[in-house]
């Protein structure tokens, strides 16, 4: 185990020396995205670095060692990893720790279907900011038919599925609006609202 999993994932010393448990470990598996959303908190999604499986696999070995609740694949978009298969492979070595993973929809094929419906992947998380074309392509370009279609897609894995919905100044009164869908069409367990971060993209873009 190298020395950055053995510091970063202890439980670590607070104030008058008592432990701090992490319990969840967010992956950036990937920089890079097929998507330009205005808010988007690395900034540069062309930049193609990529952690590699090998990587991800020590982390699950670690985090499953170590008693994390959770580990939550994202990027980027994970979907575009060179190596995706081998990772929601590596999945199976959790049993304590669950797993989410976070795509923007956009890429969802019958061959990624049957991978995540053999993964141990517990929890799969879909950004859509709005319940129309034009709300959510106000953040995130024209991909809303894409996201649509994807998210119908991914109701035949068999994971339960949470959307996300970044709340900004093009769709914010309308937000409520994608929880009545979801839960009208039965697409999702669960819809979470998020700030964006201030940061990336969003430094320049979302004042």
């Amino acid at each position: 185990m190298s020395s950055f999993y053995q510091k970063t994932l202890c439980i670590e010393k607070g104030k008058n020396n008592k432990g701090i448990q992490i319990i969840r470990i967010v992956v950036d598996c990937l920089q890079y995205c097929n998507l330009r959303c205005k808010y988007c908190h690395p900034g540069n999604t062309r930049e193609k670095t990529t952690l590699s499986a090998e990587k991800i696999e020590e982390i699950f070995r670690v985090g499953e060692e170590k008693g994390v609740l959770e580990i939550t694949l994202t990027g980027g978009e994970p979907t575009l990893h060179p190596e995706l298969p081998k990772i929601l492979k590596a999945t199976h070595i959790l049993n304590k720790t669950v797993t989410t993973l976070i795509t923007n929809a956009t890429r969802i094929t019958p061959d990624l279907m049957r991978l995540l419906r053999n993964s141990n992947v517990s929890r799969i998380c879909v950004s859509l900011d709005g319940a129309d074309a034009l709300t959510h392509n106000s953040a995130r370009g024209e991909t809303f038919e894409w996201v649509l279609q994807g998210l119908k897609d991914l109701q035949k894995v068999g994971k339960p599925i949470t959307v996300l919905t970044v709340a900004h100044q093009g769709n914010w009164r309308k937000v409520l609006k994608i929880s009545e869908m979801l839960a009208k069409n039965h697409w999702a367990s669960q819809h979470h609202i998020n700030a964006p971060c201030y940061s990336g993209e969003a430094k320049k873009k979302l004042h």
